[in-house]
């Protein structure tokens, strides 16, 4: 039989060689043996991680760990184990174990900062990241990660001026460039022309050297044309489902043919009314989460598409640097970001005249895309299937003001928090209600509470919720507040149309570029203007004018967009795109 040193041996040479369950049953053989052995537990526990088998290999591994205390190798793996299981706490306790006896590790710095962050634990998850890039400045990873655990923990600039420096560091870094992008986004001070500098040279970066190919499409200008939406996301509860839909229901058959691609593995999970919006004969929504890009882009070329319209922009899901390599003679972008691509193979933009004005200096200037500026607005909102009707009109019966804002806390930042104290001051009795993912983080509260204390206002007026898993329970929660006050200079898009499809008025402050005047378009087409303030003490006096006139507040609310003239301006848009590109001979 061997001894269980033997048994080891012969077992790893077996992993190597591809036989696994021959290995397996060696390893299991060696723990009849020796239960407690560090080598034959650690051996079985990273075959069963790498077989899937996450619980039991974990089991192993800290059995190796507490035999062997001195070894910090078993204690980062038993931790990678953990993390895997999503037991974040467990998993962080090993790791420290793992550095108490390896200090100088950076690859432990690495992963222990990772399992804070997802642990929720921000302020530790940055102690971790600072010690660990003393040791390693250049660390591009840790340098990341201290960036995000920044804004996690509500310290928008710090993470901004982090992010900022990052891409000066690394100018060839696409990430870290989309990185800067990002976070310049949700700070007060951060430069749109800064971002679209880093987005443009990103862009250069995603596919060097490629040629615009030659398509072989019909030039004809009137003909029936073949346009496939790329989406990354359209469960039946994601935002970025309930603004395709109008586009997608409403279109011109006659004139369009729909086609629909995932990227991401979401058709289980979409409405009937999605899933029949892309006809059959077209194949329905395709899946191509799993492809390359090289074989995405074959995939759409093959499919003759005459115009494609992506909708993740550069947010999570993308296909950016697929994209680049061109899949359709027309390229647009829409809906999924505030800010423009950088890619040069994005030919335009869908925006509004309110998001992004046309009048000098341009909003041009923002963006690498073509903007094609849509009458009314640049979006249309489909309600949720499960929304509750909007709330009753207010009541001064039920008591005081209830102020709210259910955007990512990312962007409330601390001005936003200053304006939202001086309304709160205004308003005797006065309450806000703020619910954003991570709000239940502890380090996230405090630092919102101790915002709100440094402007005046008592903890006991400030209600901090954190997500829910329901969306109807979600949208119910609009029935708990009054007025809505937006965020900047990165306004909400569909918290702002939940609000007022719920009958909730919202308070909007109009910036300079798309992001920051979202708001105002929202409101503009609905017929509020008056809630639209053009400087911070305007901001202030809407919100409170609003929450003392009573009668004005019990009679407001605004039906959304029509969705069959939007699809029209949009098919429109589309025509106007196609022609320009038969127009062109160098194309075709």
């Amino acid at each position: 039989m061997g001894t269980v040193g033997e048994l080891v041996s012969r077992a790893r040479q077996l992993a190597a060689a591809g036989q696994i369950a021959e290995a397996e049953s060696l390893l299991r053989r060696s723990l009849q043996l020796a239960p407690t052995d560090p080598h034959a537990n650690r051996a079985l526990g990273i075959l069963l991680l790498e077989r899937g088998v996450v619980t039991e290999g974990s089991d192993c591994l800290r059995i190796a760990a507490q035999v062997a205390p001195d070894r910090p190798d078993l204690w980062y793996e038993l931790g990678m184990s953990l993390a895997m299981g999503e037991r974040f706490a467990e998993a962080a306790a090993a790791l420290e174990r793992s550095l108490l006896l390896a200090p100088r590790q950076v690859q432990i710095y690495e992963l222990l900062s990772q399992v804070l962050s997802r642990a929720q634990e921000p302020a530790k998850a940055r102690d971790v990241l600072v010690r660990g890039l003393g040791l390693d400045p250049h660390n591009t990873f840790m340098s990341q990660g201290y960036v995000l655990a920044l804004k996690a923990g509500g310290q928008i600039g710090d993470a901004a001026r982090a992010a900022e420096q990052l891409a000066d560091a690394h100018p060839d870094d696409p990430e870290l460039l989309m990185l800067a992008a990002w976070q310049s986004t949700y700070w007060e001070r951060g430069d749109p022309l800064r971002a679209r500098a880093w987005l443009e040279r990103r862009g250069r970066l995603l596919a060097p050297g490629s040629s615009c190919p030659r398509f072989a499409n019909s030039p004809y200008p009137q003909r029936r044309l073949r346009v496939a939406f790329l989406c990354q996301d359209i469960r039946r509860d994601s935002p970025i489902a309930r603004f395709v839909a109008p586009a997608l229901l409403n279109l011109d058959r006659a004139s369009f043919e729909l086609l629909g691609y995932c990227t991401q593995p979401t058709r289980e999970h979409m409405t009937p009314l999605l899933l029949g919006a892309v006809g059959a004969s077209a194949g329905g929504w395709k899946d191509v989460s799993s492809l390359d890009d090289a074989t995405l882009i074959g995939r759409l070329r093959a499919d003759r598409i005459d115009i494609l319209v992506e909708t993740a922009g550069n947010t999570s899901g993308h296909r950016q640097a697929a994209l680049a390599r061109r899949a359709a003679p027309v390229q647009v972008t829409c809906i999924g970001d505030p800010r423009t691509t950088g890619n040069p193979a994005i030919d335009y933009r869908i925006v509004d005249e309110m998001t992004d004005p046309s009048q000098p200096p341009g909003a041009e200037r923002f963006c690498t895309e073509r903007l094609t500026r849509l009458p009314g607005c640049f979006l249309c909102y489909e309600p949720h299937e499960d929304a509750p009707p909007p709330r009753r009109p207010f009541d001064p019966a039920d008591g005081a003001i209830t102020f709210g804002s259910f955007n990512v806390h990312d962007k409330t930042g601390p001005g936003v928090i200053v304006l939202w104290c001086r309304i709160l001051r205004a308003v005797p009795g006065s309450r806000i209600v703020l619910k954003s993912l991570g709000m239940g983080v502890a380090d996230l509260r405090k630092h919102f509470l101790a915002l709100f204390s440094a402007g005046g206002i008592d903890s006991s007026r400030v209600e901090l919720a954190s997500e829910v898993p329901d969306m109807k329970d979600h949208l119910q929660l609009y029935h708990k507040i009054d007025i809505a006050l937006d965020t900047f200079p990165y306004n909400g898009t569909t918290t702002t149309c939940d609000a007022m499809w719920s009958g909730v008025p919202v308070v909007t402050l109009l910036g300079s570029w798309h992001a920051a005047r979202v708001g105002a378009s929202l409101l503009t087409s609905v017929g509020l203007p008056e809630l639209i303030a053009r400087e911070r003490d305007d901001y202030v006096r809407i919100a409170t004018d609003l929450a003392t006139d009573h009668a004005r507040l019990a009679g407001m609310h605004r039906t959304l967009l029509d969705a069959p003239a939007y699809a029209r301006n949009l098919g429109d848009a589309y025509r106007s795109m196609w022609r320009s590109w038969c127009a062109d001979p160098s194309k075709h």
